[in-house]
């Protein structure tokens, strides 16, 4: 046995635990220290939010830098755009921070000339809003002139003046208004107000027809000048050339049979012969009835 010093044993169990405790005690400062951050950023936070919301109050109360500048619609072909501002509710002078562009949206949709609308503020302090119109089909002589829509609605009386009222549309987007469109007669219900439908069979099928003639390109307001609908499926047209009395049945007739019967009145014209009536009801003939 050799002397010496006799070495100590490393006691590896404290060392871990040792090494433990430091880590705990880091964490918790780094925890601590994020805490502090935390709520020193919460606090600057709230501090600014306080007073941006008091500058902003402050802003909307004494100054006119949030007031609203103009209410502005774009193009219109068949209703004033001044009709549409008013719709909106919103008038120069208001918060527009108050303004919200779903509640306006509706409430310009409810306009009965109006299918579709889209608003949106803009960073100018403006209110731009357009709309997608519903287009008259018809003048309907119920109770009072009143136009009406393909789709049975009822838009009102046509305007009093035709289009100097406002700037005037793209090339060939404009239609014939007030008199000037198809007049829908025999209609049996007698009453309804803007905005609502007409819900009379006969009448119905009018309107299905003349949508039909706009779809072959042959809109009614060129060349007819009344359409009958006092009973369904005996729909009767007059023609704006001559007043020649047409029974165009349920008014579903073919773009061929359409085309068919446009030949045959141009006949009846060129011979100027009395003509009582032309039938168009059969599926493949017109039928010319004279006097």
């Amino acid at each position: 046995m050799t002397g010496g010093r006799r070495q100590p044993a490393w006691d590896t169990d404290g060392a871990r635990r040792a090494l433990l405790r430091r880590r705990r005690r880091r964490r918790i400062r780094l925890v601590l220290a994020w805490g502090l951050l935390a709520g020193l950023a919460m606090g600057v936070a709230g501090g600014v939010t306080l007073g941006g919301s008091a500058i902003l109050g402050w802003v909307r109360t004494h100054t006119d830098l949030l007031h609203v500048r103009a209410v502005n619609v774009g193009e219109t072909c068949w209703v004033p755009p001044w009709e549409i501002a008013n719709s909106t509710g919103v008038n120069p002078g208001d918060d527009i921070l108050a303004v919200s562009p779903g509640e306006v949206k509706a409430r310009v949709e409810r306009h009965p000339r109006v299918l579709r609308a889209t608003v949106r503020r803009t960073w100018q302090r403006k209110i731009e809003v357009q709309v997608e119109e519903n287009p008259p089909l018809a003048l309907w002589m119920g109770h009072a002139p009143l136009e009406v829509a393909a789709d049975g609605t009822v838009l009102g009386s046509p305007p009093a003046s035709g289009r100097a009222d406002w700037p005037a549309p793209p090339e060939g987007s404009w239609r014939p208004r007030g008199v000037e469109l198809p007049l829908l007669t025999g209609v049996r219900q007698k009453e309804a107000d803007a905005g609502d439908r007409l819900q009379d069979p006969a009448a119905r099928q009018a309107l299905a027809f003349l949508t039909r003639l706009r779809a072959y390109g042959q809109g009614g307001e060129s060349w007819i000048s009344e359409i009958w609908a006092g009973s369904a499926g005996n729909l009767v047209v007059v023609t704006l050339e001559g007043g020649i009395r047409v029974k165009v049945g349920d008014g579903r007739l073919s773009r061929r049979k359409l085309e068919a019967l446009q030949t045959v009145l141009a006949r009846v014209r060129q011979d100027a012969a009395p003509v009582e009536f032309v039938d168009a009801r059969f599926r493949h003939q017109v039928i010319v009835r004279t006097g």
